[in-house]
C-alpha cells in the first residue's frame, strides 16, 4: 500500500523531471564514446569533430 502512495507518484516525478534537463554530452560519430557537446575532439580516438552546438559545413568543391 505504501508503495501505491509513496513509491509510484514519486518515480513519476522524477522521470518527469530527468525527460525536462538539456543534454550536456553526445556520442561521438567515430567511436560512439561520449563526450561533452562543444568538443572538437575525441579524447579517446582523436577524431576532429563539429561540436554539438554548431552545424556541419559541407566540404568545399563537393555537390550534391
Amino acid at each position: 500500500m505504501v508503495y501505491y502512495v509513496l513509491v509510484m507518484p514519486f518515480s513519476r516525478l522524477l522521470k518527469l523531471f530527468e525527460r525536462n534537463q538539456a543534454a550536456t554530452t553526445r556520442d561521438c560519430p567515430e567511436c560512439t564514446m561520449s563526450i561533452p557537446i562543444a568538443a572538437q575532439r575525441c579524447p579517446e580516438c582523436t577524431a576532429q569533430i563539429v561540436p554539438g552546438t554548431q552545424q556541419p559545413q559541407p566540404i568545399a568543391g563537393s555537390r550534391s
